[in-house]
């Protein structure tokens, strides 16, 4: 039986089965650099090469148009049983050659699209649109959520530490030095990604009236899509999908029947905020560590950041409308006029945070450095203890301008109860 599962994760995590799949929906490598500039020597007629950027592109007189060529640096990825490569390290990556890639149009611009689906930066705006134009509950539960998700995914990979696939023979379409600097198992985006869009079905199925069918379909288009992705631009093996998969079970198994006291405790419980950032800072601490610098300890903080400031804005400014009326709501057309409102708000909302963010940012990085000690570390933005409190401070009040900003919205006659 052992064997059997042993063998069975091996075929999971073998790169060959990633570059199968990218066969599959087209990637197929043309030749090296070296090569196609020698050919290039010889058949000037039939090839042109084109300098842009420093990268050197290559454009087919007879480029199929549902087809594209272009050349891209096979980023310098080691083998699976190698930690990844960092700055501090000290081992740089190896130079892989060059490689011309030829990729249908089509899947290569679905697929990053869906996989930018699984990024910070798409949930950090999804989220206060959900907020403040469609349903607080909502909201509140999914940030919740993708705290847990991304928290527990994060520290998983520094558990595990299974690399990502190696390339080759995998072709990486994403280049990204982040990725490198991580570990691959489980996947954050398969996690997220089944987290999310199935909670969201979850809710409404009982919440609203009619939005059974059309939610689980978009559930279904949204978690194929983004752990498809992954697989595709060649970041994870199909283990670390799976992998990513079986956390979110996980977490729904845990979480659903309990949502509704967490409710309570969020909303209603004075001493919510003392608590939140006792649990907050103490997850921080015993966060696994890496022995170089990464990007993904930080990055948790942020995500922490944000769901504390979330959640602290919510049990101060709270409950809203929608956190008192349970439904089943009844679901019609938006007017032009409530979509008008909507895309307003959300807006104005961004337009109120940024400026936040930035002044934050600017006092941290101006007095953190003068007050934390630096233990040898040169870089500010890598120190522990100048980074982590910068994430915690800078996001949790991100958080918490995204619950204050409706406030304004109200004062200005643009908010949602009011239309």
């Amino acid at each position: 039986m052992g064997n059997t599962v042993k063998k069975v994760v091996q075929i999971l995590q073998d790169p060959k089965l990633v570059r199968r799949i990218q066969e599959t929906f087209g990637v197929k490598v043309i030749s090296d650099f070296t090569k196609v500039i020698e050919d290039n020597d010889n058949e000037l007629g039939n090839k042109n090469i084109i300098q842009q950027n420093g990268d050197i592109l290559t454009s087919l007189a007879t480029n199929p148009i549902k087809k594209r060529r272009k050349r891209r640096r096979q980023t310098a990825v080691a083998s699976m049983d190698s930690p990844p490569s960092s700055p501090d390290s000290g081992t740089p990556p190896r130079d892989l050659p060059d490689i011309e890639v030829e990729t249908y149009s089509l899947f290569d611009i679905y697929f990053k699209l869906a996989s930018e689906c699984g990024y910070e930066p798409f949930y950090v705006s999804f989220f206060p649109f959900v907020i403040w134009n469609i349903d607080t509950t909502l909201g509140r539960h999914m940030v919740f959520l993708w705290c847990l998700s991304m928290y527990v995914g994060q520290a998983a990979k520094s558990v595990f530490k299974l690399r990502r696939p190696s390339a080759p023979p995998v072709v990486r379409l994403e280049i990204n030095e982040k990725l490198e600097m991580e570990y691959g198992f489980p996947s954050t985006h398969a996690t997220v990604c089944t987290v999310i869009p199935f909670y969201i079905f979850y809710l409404t199925s009982w919440r609203y009236q009619g939005l059974f069918y059309p939610i689980l379909v978009i559930a279904l288009i949204w978690w194929i899509s983004v752990c498809t992705s992954r697989i595709y631009l060649g970041v994870h093996s199909v283990l670390d999908v799976i992998g990513g998969f079986l956390v979110a079970i996980f977490m729904l198994s845990i979480t659903i029947p309990f949502m509704e006291t967490f409710d309570q405790f969020i909303l209603y419980w004075s001493y919510y905020p003392l608590i939140a950032a006792a649990i907050v800072l103490f997850s921080i601490y015993i966060y696994p560590v890496e022995n170089r610098w990464t990007m993904d300890r930080g990055d948790t903080c942020a995500i922490l950041g944000v769901g504390l400031g979330v959640t602290i804005g919510f049990n101060l400014y709270g409950p809203f409308p929608d956190d008192i009326l349970s439904g089943p709501f009844e679901v019609t057309l938006p007017s032009a006029q409530l979509v008008g409102f909507s895309i307003l708000r959300f807006i104005v909302g961004i337009l109120l945070i940024l400026p936040n963010r930035f002044i934050m940012k600017l006092l941290c990085f101006r007095l953190l450095p003068s007050i934390m000690p630096t233990h040898g570390v040169e870089e500010v933005q890598k120190r522990p203890l100048v980074e982590l409190p910068y994430k915690i401070i800078v996001y949790t009040s991100i958080g918490l301008q995204c619950i204050f900003v409706p406030a304004f919205f109200e004062m200005c006659g643009i908010g949602r109860f009011n239309n």
